[in-house]
């Protein structure tokens, strides 16, 4: 949000609040992007993106289309060094407790050790968020370096589904290489319940033994990546006053379906930024249609109730459509009859199954 604020040419005094501003560190984020797209930013792109399955092994380039790599140091650093402009940024290592609004006076930031008065607020945090999904996209990845070059830098893998399925749900093999002889290798589950870290572990060393050729002696982990994403379609609570506007995850940022956001954050937070520039009033951008949704909904049934024929789904997937399309569908860009001619190719029963399901 501070990104795009500092674009705005009437001057602002931000307060950034955080109880731990490193914590963003440690993390990554990746987003399919066009060349010209590509920012100081984005620590490593890949041109070519592979999927596999026990029925698909396939690789594919698109000239106008990249796979971008986002290190959590790296955004850190390029926002601190913009040009602020007329702005004045006041960074507030702090907890927030509460939101109280007055129309007249604007919104009162309780903070752990004091309180902040402001006109708009942005928030990534709320109170009573929903924490019960039925779907959790799950992972835990190592940073592996070998001694010798392994890794193959012009390309990624996306989804390697041709893996050991954990506990009878879509399971895939996704493998970042930043160099020759340093790459991440997660193992990403669809879930209702947390996987223990054992079991991402002995899967790991599967991996990277039967896929990559790398024993356990041939490599060392010099970093550890874990979490999960959200995948679902339970509402988050909307604004809670009329000069508060949620951000990020509780505002529904995530893709319910893939568990991409930063790409959606961005569009949604230089909007906000944008509105507030041209009209003194912050603005979302407008929903996408419904369509989407009813297709994450149905694709999500098939996650949650009929895991085994996920498999078979993103494999027709990316095993007959062209990568630069399935990106524009996911990101919600194409029209009807390019979705049309997308479900032509997929398997029709599992999704008639669940579109039966939702009608009663």
């Amino acid at each position: 949000m501070l990104h795009h604020l500092l674009r705005n040419q009437s001057p602002y005094q931000i307060h950034m609040v955080d109880p731990d501003f490193s914590s963003c560190e440690s993390k990554t984020w990746c987003q399919w992007i066009r060349p010209a797209e590509r920012q100081p930013y984005h620590t490593h792109v890949w041109p070519a993106i592979g999927f596999r399955s026990p029925t698909v092994d396939r690789r594919q380039s698109h000239a106008g289309l990249l796979y971008a790599h986002t290190n959590g140091s790296a955004y850190r650093t390029y926002v601190e060094q913009m040009d602020q402009g007329p702005h004045q940024v006041n960074w507030v290592t702090d907890r927030v407790r509460a939101f109280d609004f007055n129309p007249t006076t604007g919104v009162s930031v309780h903070l752990e050790k004091g309180r902040l008065q402001a006109d708009w607020v942005f928030t990534s945090w709320y109170p009573g968020r929903p924490s019960q999904m039925p779907l959790w996209q799950q992972f835990h990845g190592w940073v592996v370096e070998t001694a010798e070059d392994r890794f193959d830098t012009g390309g990624m893998s996306l989804m390697d589904f041709d893996v050991p399925q954990i506990e009878g749900r879509p399971t895939f093999g996704y493998v970042l290489p930043f160099d020759p002889r340093k790459a991440l290798v997660e193992i990403t589950g669809f879930a209702p319940r947390d996987w223990r870290t054992p079991v991402y572990e002995r899967a790991l060393g599967h991996y990277l033994e039967h896929r990559i050729g790398l024993k356990r002696g041939d490599f060392d982990i010099t970093g550890t990546e874990s979490g999960r994403i959200p995948m679902g379609q339970i509402p988050f609570p909307g604004q809670p006053n009329p000069a508060t506007f949620p951000i990020g995850t509780i505002a529904g940022a995530v893709k319910p379906t893939t568990g991409y956001a930063f790409s959606r954050i961005q569009e949604t937070c230089a909007h906000l930024a944008q509105s507030l520039g041209r009209t003194g009033r912050p603005a979302y951008p407008p929903a996408t249609h419904a369509r989407f949704r009813y297709y994450d909904r149905l694709l999500l049934d098939i996650l949650l109730h009929h895991p085994r024929h996920s498999v078979s789904i993103f494999s027709d997937l990316f095993g007959k459509v062209e990568i630069d399309r399935i990106f524009r569908f996911l990101d919600e860009k194409t029209t009807i009859s390019e979705e049309a001619a997308l479900f032509a190719r997929l398997p029709l029963r599992p999704f008639l199954a669940s579109a039966w399901r939702h009608l009663f």
